[in-house]
């Protein structure tokens, strides 16, 4: 057997007077919560309509995404870190 994941090691802090630091580079937090619906097309995951979803936003300048209610989809995970979206995921 054998299984392929993606993995990469990153270092986040918050540092007084900078802000947000991802990998000794400050990046300012432009981002949106997200539900786990996609509008008229309902809960179940469709992966072509969240990466039209996501690339929108990045088009809008969201850099970072909350996630709402529930743990995301495993694809979506996946998702923005192919966009290179930053993901916080809400504790209920």
């Amino acid at each position: 057997d054998s299984y392929h994941t993606i993995f990469g090691i990153r270092n986040a802090e918050f540092i007084p007077g900078k802000g947000f630091v991802l990998n000794g580079r400050v990046v300012p937090l432009k981002g949106i919560c997200m539900h786990h619906d996609l509008g008229a097309l309902g809960t179940a995951f469709n992966e072509v309509a969240a990466e039209r979803q996501f690339r929108i936003m990045k088009e809008i300048g969201v850099n970072a995404i909350r996630t709402s209610h529930n743990p995301p989809a495993p694809e979506i995970v996946e998702l923005c870190d192919r966009l290179g979206l930053l993901m916080q995921i809400a504790e209920k």
